[in-house]
């Protein structure tokens, strides 16, 4: 008796939502501008649908992110406390080294 009144009650528990998912981000650079203050500023960068077009393990300039679903607000848009941390490759020229959550894609200069 105990064992059907478990597979009943499992049969109606809510299952745990999957946050696993990634959504692809691409760098829009401002007027050209790949300083180190545009590549980290959140709003310089949208969502795309589609595959990366940039290539991993690249540090020259700052491209695309695939960011976990965790750190996207519901817009589409990368929440407050996502972090984007980057470093200059040359004067002015600055390419992703850190976020949050996620994976880089920089491409070459």
């Amino acid at each position: 008796m105990a064992f059907i009144i478990a597979v009943c009650a499992a049969a109606f528990t809510n299952p745990v939502p999957n946050h696993f998912g990634t959504k692809l981000f691409r760098y829009t650079a401002p007027l050209g501008s790949y300083s180190l203050g545009n590549v980290q500023t959140k709003g310089n960068w949208t969502f795309v649908a589609g595959s990366p077009n940039c290539p991993l393990n690249v540090d020259e300039k700052a491209c695309e992110m695939d960011v976990d679903d965790s750190q996207i607000n519901p817009d589409n848009t990368l929440k407050s406390g996502f972090t984007i941390t980057a470093r200059e490759s040359q004067p002015n020229v600055s390419y992703v080294s850190g976020i949050t959550n996620g994976t880089i894609h920089n491409k070459s200069l």
